[in-house]
Order: C-alpha cells, then sequence, then structure tokens
C-alpha cells in the first residue's frame, strides 16, 4: 500500500516514470489488486500512454467490475 501511495504522490506532482516504478512494485506485491492495477493506469495516461492505460483499466475492471475508482479514471 505504500508503493500505491508513494506513486500517487509522484502521479501529482508529476514525476510519471517514477510513479510507474511505484506502481509496478505495489502491483508485484499483490498482482491481484483492483486499487494496484488501475492506478499504474494513471501514469501512463499522463505520459500519453493510453492504450497501455486502458488496458490497466480494463484489467482492473476484470478484477472487480464494480471497483469505483476505476470507474473514475
Amino acid at each position: 500500500m505504500g508503493h500505491r501511495w508513494y506513486g500517487t504522490y509522484l502521479t501529482k506532482v508529476g514525476r510519471q516514470t517514477d510513479a510507474l516504478t511505484q506502481f509496478q512494485i505495489a502491483l508485484s506485491l499483490d498482482p491481484v489488486s483492483p486499487p494496484a492495477t488501475q492506478t499504474m493506469g494513471m501514469p501512463l495516461y499522463f505520459m500519453h500512454r493510453y492504450p497501455e492505460a486502458i488496458a490497466q483499466f480494463r484489467e482492473a475492471l476484470l478484477l472487480e467490475p464494480n471497483f469505483g475508482m476505476t470507474h473514475q479514471s
């Protein structure tokens, strides 16, 4: 969870590459976590890597179709 929060902070301050690294660590620690999967999409979106971002959001919805944060992304 710490990697996700740090990654969220890095995303907000514009350090997308560093954020992506933190989210990758979080996802590797919990690969079936909808929040970890969803958060990977945010820096990808801001890096204009739209197909990869969409894939992450879709993966999060496959894990949990009612996960609200993914629907907001």
